[in-house]
């Protein structure tokens, strides 16, 4: 299985990722993740014009829900599972044990409408286990605080597709 390393190594190549041409945009992209991660709301009426473009934004990010998704299509369980043939990798030379670093973990509490979507390490300790490495006060692990159930990570993708989708599931 191929492994890619330091995809968004470069100002270019997470402009890329963000879909845009030129890294002089990333700045605008910036403040729509910064005002994203602790969106406000207007003050006045003044102050909803003004934020009216991050509005506007962040209506064109629906989710969309697909039936038999391309990473469905392939799915292990029981003893199927084994992660060792997955190419983890231990990234330090005092890490622990391999890690999966840029898994998507998609979490909902049983009593939230709302999607969670975070990238938390994940840490091999046998052939179908994992330890997930997340703090307590963020959304998966209040999450399955709340719910104690099973979550799924996705790590069958390709890199390149996580930074359009981490955008769209930004929103509170």
């Amino acid at each position: 299985m191929p492994v890619l390393c330091n995809l968004f190594g470069t100002p270019k190549r997470v402009a890329m990722g963000m879909g845009q041409d030129d890294v002089s945009a990333l700045r605008e992209v910036g403040k729509l993740l910064a005002f994203l991660k602790e969106p406000e709301p207007p003050k006045g009426f003044r102050d909803l014009f003004d934020k009216l473009p991050q509005f506007k934004q962040v209506l064109n990010m629906p989710t969309k829900r697909l039936r038999g998704a391309p990473c469905q299509q392939k799915i292990a369980s029981g003893d199927d599972v084994d992660l060792t043939r997955l190419p983890v990798m231990t990234c330090w030379p005092d890490d622990a044990a391999p890690l999966i670093t840029w898994g998507l973990t998609v979490t909902r509490g049983p009593h939230k409408e709302r999607q969670n979507l975070g990238i938390y390490r994940q840490q091999l300790i046998g052939k179908n286990k994992l330890i997930m490495r997340w703090l307590s006060h963020r959304g998966g692990a209040l999450d399955f605080q709340e719910w104690l159930a099973r979550v799924r990570v996705n790590v069958s993708r390709s890199p390149s597709h996580w930074a359009p989708i981490r955008r769209r599931f930004l929103v509170p």
